[in-house]
């Protein structure tokens, strides 16, 4: 049917398979937006706009727009500067030592560098990714295979005892 078309696009010319190409563009589309992410220590103070997330050495209570986020161990956003004093964040979301999370709408936050236990940058992780991508293939790859069985194995009716009349 395919005659010399080689194995690896034969995908792109069988009309019955047309329909994986869009699945398999979503699925790495929304793989390549989110990607996979882990937080790593901060090798030097990060730089504007950089995400990180900032582990207080001890709970403080914050004054956001319309709420006081209470006895905050955690603090997630986006860097807008820093120096040898404080570290100041676009503030994403804070979490107390309950557990509690607030969510920021990117309030302006001003940490003291006497009260950060640790500074974390948000990195890519190349085995998270892996991992996602080889997960993303199979399911693609299965998805295929089921369609393509489902297809191959439609009977042409008949065989069955006629209902009498």
């Amino acid at each position: 049917m395919y005659g010399s078309v080689h194995p690896l696009l034969r995908i792109y010319c069988n009309p019955r398979d047309a329909m994986m190409r869009p699945t398999a563009l979503v699925l790495l589309l929304c793989f390549l937006l989110n990607g996979c992410f882990s937080y790593v220590p901060a090798q030097s103070t990060p730089g504007r706009a950089a995400r990180v997330r900032v582990m207080l050495a001890a709970p403080t209570d914050f004054r956001l727009l319309d709420y006081t986020a209470n006895e905050v161990v955690l603090a997630e956003g986006e860097m807008v500067r820093a120096d040898e004093r404080e570290v100041v964040l676009s503030v994403l979301q804070l979490q107390a030592r309950s557990g509690y999370e607030f969510a920021g709408r990117g309030e302006t936050l001003s940490i003291p560098r006497s009260n950060i236990a640790s500074l974390q940058t948000k990195r890519v992780s190349l085995l998270r990714s892996a991992l996602v991508a080889g997960a993303v293939v199979l399911i693609v790859t299965l998805t295929e295979r089921l369609i393509a069985g489902a297809s191959d194995s439609g009977g042409g009716g008949g065989g069955g005892t006629p209902i009498p009349t």
